[in-house]
């Protein structure tokens, strides 16, 4: 959201509001959609399970697309996430809180339904949000970064990735420093350091897919030149013969 502007996040507040409503249904209808349900009767459930925006931003008209799964029971309550959306995905966001770290629950999510995609290997970062809580004015920078650098060891250790792939940055100051064109305060936020680790990922995944597909074609180039020239000759040492 920090490269969307002013305009652009506020509209994303107004539809993330919009998403967040829910309706109530029968007990059986809730457990036929995959919710878990408590006693019999009536049971609140999100009313919109999925929803496309569009935002005129340049990244999203050229093809940028993202999925903002709405919590932690997303992936186990939506199949289609697990099976299909995460394997294709370019890049995965894992987003947790610098002042808990990896939560039972989020430890729990990221072994049954990230980890075991060897698809995305590559592609995982997980985010340490809310950097910003740990400067209360009190704290000089040195301590706030040792906290720091002791949280993404520790997330890294939990969730077995390596520590370059664990970011510790706060969001709402890098979307503020962004609006107001602070880039003092942007570098502060350290949201540049994810950006930049997403860009050189998503330019080399691509890449690597385009090598990959110009290498198939030319070995089918050539194995067929090579089938065509032998039969040639082939023909020619008969005729000769």
């Amino acid at each position: 959201l920090a490269s969307l502007g002013k305009d652009a996040a506020y509209a994303y507040a107004v539809m993330a509001f919009a998403l967040s409503e829910t309706q109530a249904v029968s007990s059986r209808e809730a457990q036929s959609l995959g919710f878990t349900v408590g006693e019999a009767g009536r049971t609140e459930i999100p009313r919109w399970r999925y929803a496309l925006v569009n935002f005129p931003h340049p990244l999203l008209s050229m093809g940028l697309v993202i999925l903002d799964t709405p919590g932690l029971n997303a992936l186990g309550a939506e199949p289609e996430l697990t099976l299909h959306r995460l394997p294709e995905a370019d890049a995965i966001v894992f987003v947790l809180s610098v002042d808990t770290g990896a939560t039972r629950s989020d430890l729990d999510l990221w072994q049954r339904h990230v980890a075991p995609i060897e698809e995305t290997e590559g592609s995982r970062y997980v985010v340490l949000n809310k950097i910003d809580g740990l400067r209360d004015g009190l704290k000089p920078e040195s301590q706030v970064f040792g906290e720091i650098d002791r949280q993404i060891r520790a997330t890294a250790e939990a969730l077995a990735v390596p520590p370059t792939r664990v970011f510790a940055l706060s969001a709402r100051q890098g979307l503020v420093a962004r609006i107001q064109g602070d880039g003092d305060a942007f570098a502060k936020s350290r949201l540049y350091l994810l950006e930049q680790a997403l860009a050189a990922g998503l330019v080399r995944a691509r890449q690597v897919d385009h090598a990959t597909a110009v290498g198939a074609e030319a070995r089918a180039l050539l194995a067929e030149s090579r089938a065509l020239i032998d039969s040639r000759r082939g023909f020619v040492e008969e005729q000769v013969a």
